[in-house]
């Protein structure tokens, strides 16, 4: 019998510590849930895809996998990041203004 660790972007390792080095420090795509950073989709409301097709193509593996709705990216979602809108039940994709407004909107403090 073999064992084999998967990250939650589908890269497969032979050793535990392996695996979490790899969610860490490379994955293909993060998730962000009301607590931080996530590794299960039902409970992320951000999505950032690192990489074209190929980060898209995990992460829709992903839900599948957990039978999770991934409508709004689908396996040729461009790189970029994506939030949950509970509205249309689905994933929008955020634009670099938006991002860049958001950024400077938590550095100054502004809320």
């Amino acid at each position: 019998m073999e064992i084999k660790y998967m990250s939650f972007d589908g890269k497969y390792f032979d050793k535990p510590e392996d695996c979490l080095a790899h969610e860490k420090s490379n994955p293909l795509f993060k998730m962000w849930g009301e607590n931080g950073v996530i590794a299960n989709p039902e409970e992320a409301f951000v999505v950032h895809l690192v990489k074209d097709t190929e980060s898209a193509t995990s992460f829709v593996a992903l839900c599948e996998r957990e039978d999770i709705c991934h409508d709004g990216i689908d396996n040729y979602s461009n790189a970029g990041f994506y939030f949950w809108n509970d509205y249309g039940e689905c994933w929008d994709s955020l634009s670099e203004e938006t991002i860049n407004t958001l950024r400077n909107m938590f550095e100054s403090k502004a809320f």
